[in-house]
């Protein structure tokens, strides 16, 4: 019985664990990541080629990831082998940032 508690309270942990973001300073300066309820996003603005998201991308591996949002950036092409071992739910790209109107 207490075998089963601790299985429970093990993956527990894990879970919670496994679904933060990673390090700020493993995806700064051009990525920020944050939990909004659905899991966690990481959004990365002003990149200039596909090697600037390695690093943030990669510190992502096994995580459980909602979105990650690529903005205001000049990309020609993302290689998939880029996600490998990463769990992202959802990837977008926008050529704009969205603004307030006055």
């Amino acid at each position: 019985m207490s075998f089963v508690w601790f299985s429970v309270f093990v993956s527990i942990v894990l879970s919670s664990v496994v679904n933060c973001c990673p390090p700020q300073e493993r995806i700064a300066p051009a990525c920020i990541c944050k939990d909004l309820g659905d899991g966690p996003m990481m959004m990365c603005s002003n990149m200039m080629s596909a090697d600037e998201l390695i690093a943030p991308i990669k510190a992502t591996d096994t995580m459980k990831m909602f979105s990650l949002v690529i903005v205001d950036s000049t990309l020609l092409y993302i290689p998939s082998k880029l996600f490998k071992n990463t769990f992202f739910e959802k990837v977008s790209y926008l050529a704009q940032r969205f603004s307030n109107f006055q």
